[in-house]
């Protein structure tokens, strides 16, 4: 009896040591002929294959190594295949590289939202945005696939988030504990941008506004003169002419432009004219400064960028009762 006994014993060693399925001292399952030392609870050697019924036909998912890029893969036979579920997320990913089939769809719906404001300053936020081109640092430790280290090489566009923290802080996510490098969140921008062309826009609409006004004091005043000298000779006419281009406050581009500590505003004032003044307004319309013209002819008007903050401002000359055109001249830090 002990023989036997003896004999049993030594039949469950020898089979523990051949089975493919078995748990070992530390309750850890292992498929496959041996384990590791990590801290498993499940280990699997070779192919993980789940063959599982999806409703209509069977849905394999496989995990396996066995391809042409000896790298790890996780794919399904049907396009049923989700990671997380609409009640319960997966709280992060993190990927090297993502190719997509169509487009993310990022959650908007106003129920899950608060705090709702508009956007201000978007222009001037655009305007201190920096894009760069760069290529990522390649860590010679890791053996990228090729499709991907060919995609990692190129160079490609973006920000630094370092830099954007300084403008966008929202659309910049800070090293933690969970991730050591700095992110940035491309899609917030895409509002700014929205909002800084209607800025944009805006200031243009005014602009031609303010343009065809003046076109249409200027044409008039010019048709009321030629009227009045029609019967006139030829010398008398071209006075005329002279004494409207005279009469006429006329204002110049800033150079340089952009600009990022000083700028000189030309223009001309007609020696008649008592009063006369350069206004900049900034985006919103708000009047930051009016600098007195005291010369007439021509006159240079020194703009300092002061503690004017980056961002496109807008500048007009008023003369006694007129106003030139209005520019545009942009700072920069």
């Amino acid at each position: 009896m002990k023989k036997i006994i003896l004999l049993f014993v030594l039949l469950c060693l020898w089979a523990t040591s051949f089975a493919q399925l078995k748990i070992d001292s530390q309750g850890k399952a292992i498929i496959g002929s041996y384990g590791s030392t990590t801290d498993t609870r499940l280990e699997c050697r070779g192919p993980l294959l789940l063959h599982c019924w999806g409703g209509a036909d069977w849905e394999d998912i496989h995990i396996d190594w066995n391809n042409n890029y000896s790298a790890g893969q996780i794919y399904c036979t049907s396009f049923n295949f989700m990671l997380g579920t609409p009640a319960y997320y997966v709280g992060r990913a993190y990927l090297r590289y993502a190719y997509l089939n169509n487009a993310p769809i990022v959650s908007s719906d106003i129920r899950l939202k608060e705090n709702v404001k508009p956007i201000e300053s978007a222009l001037q936020k655009i305007m201190r945005i920096s894009g760069k081109s760069f290529n990522y640092i390649q860590d010679s430790s890791r053996q990228e696939i090729p499709a991907i280290k060919a995609n990692l090489t190129k160079t490609t566009f973006g920000f630094i988030a370092q830099e954007l923290e300084g403008i966008v802080p929202e659309a910049v996510e800070k090293p933690s504990e969970l991730n050591k490098y700095y992110g940035v969140n491309y899609m917030a921008i895409i509002p700014l941008l929205v909002e800084a062309v209607k800025e944009q826009q805006q200031m243009i609409d005014s602009l031609k506004a303010q343009l065809a006004e003046c076109c249409s004091s200027s044409e008039a005043m010019l048709k009321s003169k030629k009227t009045n000298t029609t019967n006139s000779n030829p010398t008398t006419q071209q006075s005329v002419i002279d004494d409207v281009s005279e009469s006429k406050i006329i204002l110049y581009q800033n150079k340089p432009n952009p600009f990022s500590d000083l700028t000189t505003i030309s223009c001309y004032i007609p020696k008649n004219i008592q009063n006369a003044q350069i206004c900049v307004y900034d985006m919103q319309g708000h009047r930051v400064e009016c600098i007195p013209v005291s010369g007439r002819g021509p006159v240079d008007v020194k703009i300092a960028a002061g503690k004017l903050s980056a961002g496109i401002y807008s500048y007009i000359l008023i003369a006694d009762n007129g106003a030139s055109e209005a520019k545009q001249m942009i700072l920069t830090r």
